[in-house]
C-alpha cells in the first residue's frame, strides 16, 4: 500500500469483482438461479484451475507452493465437476469435498444438519485455507444481492495474514482519529478516516466500484501482478464517515470514497487487492 494512503484493505477474487461490477443477484431459490450460481461455480473452478497451473511450476525450495498446486488443483477439478451438474440440471449440487467432510462428521457423532454445516465450511475453506498461509489479506469480501458482505478473519500473533482490522477503519471515534494522528509517524498518510459502520462501509463501497467500473475494467484488462489503478473516486449522496488531515484538529463528515486496487497474485491465484477510505 502506498505511503500516503491508509485505508480498509479487502481481497477480491476476480470473479467476486465481477459480481459486484455488473449487480449480479443469483439466488438458490429457483431452477434459473441454481444454473446461474451453477455458472458462477463453474469459473471459480477455472480460476482455481489457472492457480493451480502457475503454482505448481512456481520455483519454490521448501515446496509449500507445490502442496498448494495439489489443494487447490483437487479442489478445481471437483468444483468444476460440481459446477457443470448444476448447470446441467438446475438442482443444487455438492462437491466431492463437501460430502467426504459431512460424512467424517456424521461419523464422529456430529448431527446429520451439523455435518452438513461443517461440510459446507470446509468446501468453502480449502482454496482461503492455502491463500492465507501464504500470506493473503484477513479482510475478505463475499457476494451478496451484488453487494460486498465484508468478514474479517483476525491474524494470530505472528501469522503472515496481511490486511487491516475493522477496527481500525470502522466505527472509530473522534478522538480514536486525532489520536492516530498524534500518534503516526511521518512521511505517513495525509489524513485519517474511518467509515461510520460496517453497512455503510459495504454500500459505500460497492458503490464506488460500479461508478467506476468501466475504468475497472478497463486497468484490469492490461494490468499485471503487483500494479496499481490510478485513484478511483465517488462521492456519494450521504454521509460515509468522519476524518482529519494533518496538521489539523478539525474532524469532518466525509462523503467520498477513494479506492485504489492492486493485482496480485499469491499460490499462482490472481485477485485484486482493494484499499478504500472516506475522502
Amino acid at each position: 500500500m502506498d505511503d500516503e494512503v491508509e485505508g480498509m484493505t479487502i481481497a477480491l477474487t476476480p470473479v467476486q469483482m465481477a459480481a459486484v461490477l455488473d449487480g449480479q443477484d443469483v439466488p438458490e431459490s429457483a431452477s434459473l438461479s441454481n444454473r446461474l450460481w451453477g455458472t458462477v461455480g463453474l469459473v471459480g473452478g477455472v480460476v482455481e484451475l489457472v492457480g493451480a497451473g502457475v503454482l505448481c511450476i512456481a520455483p519454490e525450495p521448501t515446496m509449500v507452493t507445490k502442496a498448494g498446486c495439489v489443494v487447490l488443483g483437487v479442489h478445481g477439478f471437483d468444483t468444476l465437476a460440481t459446477s457443470g451438474r448444476q448447470v446441467w440440471t438446475g438442482t443444487p449440487q455438492r462437491t466431492a469435498t463437501s460430502v467426504t467432510a459431512s460424512s467424517a462428521a456424521e461419523a464422529l457423532g456430529a448431527s446429520r444438519e451439523t455435518a452438513d454445516g461443517i461440510g459446507l465450511a470446509v468446501d468453502v475453506a480449502v482454496p482461503l485455507v492455502v491463500a492465507s498461509g501464504l500470506g493473503a489479506a484477513r479482510i475478505v469480501a463475499v457476494m451478496r444481492g451484488g453487494r460486498i458482505r465484508l468478514v474479517e478473519h483476525e491474524a494470530a500473533a505472528g501469522s503472515r495474514l496481511g490486511g487491516h482490522t475493522m477496527a481500525r477503519h470502522v466505527g472509530q471515534t473522534d478522538a480514536q482519529l486525532l489520536a492516530r494522528v498524534r500518534t503516526a509517524t511521518r512521511p505517513g498518510p495525509r489524513a485519517v478516516s474511518t467509515f461510520a459502520d460496517l453497512a455503510t462501509a459495504e454500500r459505500a463501497i460497492t458503490e464506488t466500484l460500479r461508478a467506476n467500473a468501466a475504468a475497472v475494467r478497463a486497468w484490469s484488462r492490461g494490468a499485471a501482478a503487483g500494479s496499481k489503478s490510478p485513484e478511483l473516486e465517488h462521492v456519494l449522496g450521504y454521509v460515509v464517515g468522519r476524518g482529519v488531515q494533518f496538521g489539523s484538529t478539525a474532524v469532518n463528515d466525509l462523503s467520498g470514497v477513494r479506492i485504489i486496487l492492486k493485482m496480485e497474485s499469491y499460490n499462482g491465484k490472481p485477485f485484486y487487492i482493494l484499499t478504500a477510505y472516506p475522502i
